[in-house]
């Protein structure tokens, strides 16, 4: 009797806790490079990189098999409420995860109109999972390498938490990824790194809605990324011109 209650506590323990809806915030920051007049990269500090930087934060939304991966938006200093928009370009924004059909959302911004790329999400990655271990916001997490030939990336994930989430396009683990860091083969520090700063569950969490926008794919997009590159060339040569004149 008593095994059968301790067995009805647990799956009740298991079903509530698969249940709550996580929010997981991540710190991404790309340390800037800079050169002499000759060319050549100048040799910074670690602190010297972060003190140029400009952190960006993130939210990871997850609930059951879809989660959402977005920026959040702050005012700049002076409180005015003004945001710098681009002007030109392509980017990408945010995104939306669903392993229930396995299709992943991504919002694209270019020329200030919204487009949604709809992608599949690939099974697996080629990442070498390692028996490296170290502690995450207190949570045990796992180390996963991936290697090119001029670079190396860094991930580490938690067993523990949602398994196939995480930030950006560092996703398919088998645990929640805690950590994205990207280095330059031969160097010690990083050029990018990404960092989940709080692991929340909240039942009351509203999922994060992606910009309404066209529906394009891979290769609507890749000619869009065309265009705009041949018109970028197209008027710098125009600005030349004038400069000249």
């Amino acid at each position: 009797m008593k095994k059968y209650i301790l067995f009805v506590i647990l799956l009740t323990t298991i079903s509530v806790f698969a249940q709550e809806k996580l929010l997981v915030k991540y710190q991404e920051i790309t340390f800037p490079v800079m050169y002499d007049m000759n060319g050549k990269e100048i040799v910074q500090s670690l602190e010297m990189k972060k003190s140029l930087s400009q952190p960006v934060d993130y939210f990871l939304t997850i609930d059951g098999k879809i989660g959402q991966y977005y920026k959040i938006e702050k005012l700049d200093n002076s409180q005015t409420g003004f945001k710098m928009v681009m002007t030109g370009g392509i980017w990408d924004e945010n995104r939306e995860f669903d392993f229930e059909k396995n299709e992943i959302h991504i919002e694209y911004m270019a020329n200030n109109k919204p487009y949604i790329l709809i992608d599949s999400i690939p099974r697996k990655n080629d990442y070498q999972l390692t028996r490296e271990t170290k502690k995450m916001l207190g949570y045990e997490v796992k180390k996963a390498e991936y290697k090119t030939e001029k670079a190396t990336i860094v991930v580490w994930y938690a067993p523990s938490l949602p398994a196939r989430f995480g930030p950006k396009r560092y996703i398919n683990f088998p645990g929640l990824v805690l950590s994205v860091q990207f280095y330059k083969n031969g160097e010690t520090e990083p050029v990018t790194e990404i960092t989940a700063t709080s692991v929340e569950f909240d039942d009351k969490l509203k999922p994060y809605q992606l910009k309404k926008g066209k529906t394009i794919n891979k290769t609507e997009l890749n000619n869009m990324i065309k265009e705009d590159e041949i018109r970028q060339k197209e008027e710098l040569i125009q600005y030349q011109g004038v400069s000249k004149d």
